[in-house]
């Protein structure tokens, strides 16, 4: 019969999927510990972060995980501007900082409307944060963009690229095994080609 609107299809990936799959989730779920560093790759881990982002050691980027801003936050006043150069520095972020490539890459391709930033500061009681923006290359200087009460909704943890689950070595990978009577007849019309 044909699909009805709203209908969903469910394909049975067939036993050997799921049992390739059933030993996978029990492999990961034995391993997981958010608070090892080496499961900040995991999307569950970052999904977790995101549940408490006022967690302070989830504010420091790591190796596989950053902060992001929504850029509707952007501060554009004179008085948002922190100048960095090659000789200075603010808390701690320097003129080659990776927020600032990182940054470049992101406003050139617009993914998403979300920005790299940092978190400067905290206040679980106003559910705000202190942040930075990164802005590249004003007159030849690196530029943070200042937005010292950022509401929570507008801040979010993600993972840096190629470090996300989909890029490990254990990411899940089994084919799928579709058998040819789940297509209708006229789906298979190469063989009278």
């Amino acid at each position: 019969r044909d699909i009805q609107k709203d209908e969903e299809v469910f394909i049975d990936y067939g036993e050997e999927w799921e049992t390739e799959w059933r030993s996978h989730v029990q492999r990961i779920a034995s391993n997981f510990d958010l608070n090892e560093e080496k499961l900040h790759y995991s999307s569950k881990a970052v999904y977790l972060m995101n549940e408490n982002k006022f967690k302070s050691e989830y504010h420091k980027w790591s190796k596989s995980h950053f902060s992001v801003c929504h850029h509707s936050q952007f501060p554009t006043d004179e008085g948002s501007a922190i100048v960095v150069s090659s000789s200075s520095s603010f808390q701690g972020i320097h003129f080659n900082d990776e927020g600032f490539e990182m940054s470049a890459h992101y406003t050139s391709h617009g993914i998403n409307n979300w920005f790299p930033c940092k978190i400067l500061r905290a206040d679980e009681k106003d559910f705000t944060f202190d942040v930075v923006f990164f802005q590249n290359n004003v007159d030849s200087h690196h530029v943070l963009r200042r937005q010292k009460y950022l509401n929570v909704e507008y801040l979010k943890f993600i993972s840096k690229p190629y470090k996300g689950d989909n890029h490990q070595r254990v990411a899940f990978r089994h084919p799928i095994k579709i058998p040819d009577d789940v297509f209708p007849p006229v789906w298979m019309d190469l063989s009278s080609q």
